[in-house]
């Protein structure tokens, strides 16, 4: 056991290209700490409809999964699907919020994981990763996982979406 696995890690902001937009770039943060362990796939985080990716990686010690995850050998990814966090930006984030339709869909967020495991393949030299989508993120994460299965090691849903109606939260939004 790691006595403060937050004081190990490295964290860096990274940009990639968002797929089908040429006035954007995606922010993925990367945490490792000083050794990876081979045996364990590299992971990316997928965040909700409310909350970017700084939701796993709170700057306070012991509130990090991504701290908490490479301090115990792993590369850890979290994607800023395009409207969120450092995903922010571009003609449509610019104009007035009549003039496009929401942004970002589903679908719009599936290819967005879809660009965030191929430069974590490319960049980790791996054929998979795990995948984990929380909240909103189990649909756009679940929706990846099928239509690229062989990409990802395993799949994990936390805290998924289901049929239960939320009033308190759709009356706020």
């Amino acid at each position: 056991e790691i006595a403060d696995p937050d004081a190990l890690v490295q964290t860096r902001l990274l940009r990639i290209p968002a797929p089908g937009a040429t006035d954007l770039t995606l922010g993925v943060l990367e945490k490792r700490g000083d050794t990876i362990d081979p045996r364990l796939p590299p992971v990316l985080l997928v965040h909700g409809a409310t909350l970017g990716a700084n939701l796993f990686d709170v700057p306070r010690a012991g509130y990090s999964l991504m701290a908490w995850l490479a301090g115990r050998g792993r590369a850890v990814y979290a994607l800023d699907a395009r409207g969120f966090g450092n995903s922010l930006g571009g003609k449509v984030m610019d104009a007035e919020a009549g003039v496009h339709p929401p942004f970002a869909r589903a679908d719009e967020a599936v290819r967005d994981i879809g660009a965030a495991v191929e430069f974590i393949l490319a960049r980790e030299h791996v054929e998979t990763v795990d995948l984990m989508g929380f909240s909103w993120g189990t649909i756009t994460s679940a929706l990846y996982a099928a239509s690229a299965p062989r990409r990802l090691a395993r799949l994990a849903l936390y805290a998924p979406l289901y049929a239960e109606v939320n009033r308190l939260w759709l009356d706020r939004i």
